[in-house]
């Protein structure tokens, strides 16, 4: 390789090594694939006290006449790390570049309970994990993982009560 090249190198290796560093990461269990089978939702009387029911699944009708009742909740927990020493990384000049200044992450948590008679039939659960990396370019909070974790909880619990009632034929 010329000495010529040396510049063009780094300049491509650069930017190679930090493409990444603004990137987020979402991790759900129990895994679970997406199942577009045509099975029709059980109707029960949904409890659920957040609000939006965008996040509900959509496996469950609200049918306040059924003798189910589908319990539905989810817990959120925010992890900032690292904010604390973003005025030390007024002296980091890779920031510039887009080097990362922290990590924040999410944990959604959320349970159905299908009961009958208040004796519990089955309960789903689902736990998605969501990081993302802060740089100088990209400050923005969590509420775009948020959004996308409390979807794909909500396709994990649909999948996983099409598999229920496939195998045990509850209707």
């Amino acid at each position: 390789m010329s000495v010529k090249h040396i510049p063009h190198f780094s300049i491509l290796a650069l930017a190679l090594l930090f493409s990444g560093c603004a990137e987020h990461a979402l991790q759900i269990t129990p895994h679970f694939e997406k199942n577009n089978e045509g099975i029709a939702p059980l109707g029960c009387t949904i409890v659920y006290e957040h609000g939006n029911y965008e996040y509900v699944p959509s496996m469950i009708t609200h049918n306040p006449t059924s003798k189910c009742t589908a319990l539905y909740a989810y817990q959120i927990q925010y992890h900032n790390g690292g904010t604390s020493w973003d005025g030390l990384n007024i002296w980091n000049p890779l920031l510039f570049v887009g080097f990362p200044m922290s990590e924040e992450s999410l944990v959604v948590e959320a349970k159905l309970e299908l009961k009958e008679n208040n004796t519990l039939i089955k309960e789903f659960s689902a736990v998605c994990i969501a990081n993302k990396t802060r740089n100088l370019f990209q400050n923005s909070g969590s509420s775009g993982p948020r959004k996308a974790c409390l979807l794909e909880i909500k396709d994990n619990i649909d999948s996983q009560i099409k598999h229920f009632k496939k195998e045990s034929k509850y209707e």
